[in-house]
C-alpha cells in the first residue's frame, strides 16, 4: 500500500462483508478449531510467518508465526487477513460468529 491513509481505508473494508469467488475459497464455519485451522494452512503450503492486515490496529502490519497469527485473530471482532503467499494463501477471519476462509489457488 502506498500510504497509511491507503492501508487504512482497505482494512476499513474488511467490515462491510465479503464476497469470496467460491472456487478459490472455503468458508470452514463454527466447526472450525484454531488447532484445525493451522492444520489446513499447513497442508495447503503455510510457510512458518504470515503478514496480518487487519482492522485491528494492535497487529495490523505485523509479521507473525502462523501458529499465534491464527490464535490471536480466532475471535469474532475485526476483519483479518492473514496472508502467507499474496497470490496464493491467505486466511481471512471476518466479524461474524463462523467466518473462518481459507482462500487458496
Amino acid at each position: 500500500m502506498e500510504s497509511r491513509k491507503g492501508r487504512t481505508r482497505l482494512v476499513a473494508t474488511f467490515a462491510h462483508g465479503h464476497d469470496f469467488d467460491p472456487r478459490w475459497s472455503t468458508r470452514l464455519g463454527m466447526t472450525a478449531i484454531v488447532d484445525r485451522v493451522v492444520a489446513l494452512l499447513r497442508h495447503r503450503g503455510a510457510g512458518p510467518t504470515c503478514e496480518v492486515l487487519s482492522q485491528d490496529s494492535a497487529i495490523d502490519g505485523l509479521s507473525l508465526p502462523l501458529e499465534e497469527a491464527v490464535e490471536t485473530v480466532f475471535h469474532p471482532g475485526f476483519g483479518t487477513y492473514l496472508v502467507f503467499d499474496p497470490s496464493r494463501l491467505a486466511y481471512f477471519e471476518s466479524e461474524d460468529i463462523g467466518g473462518h476462509y481459507i482462500l487458496a489457488r
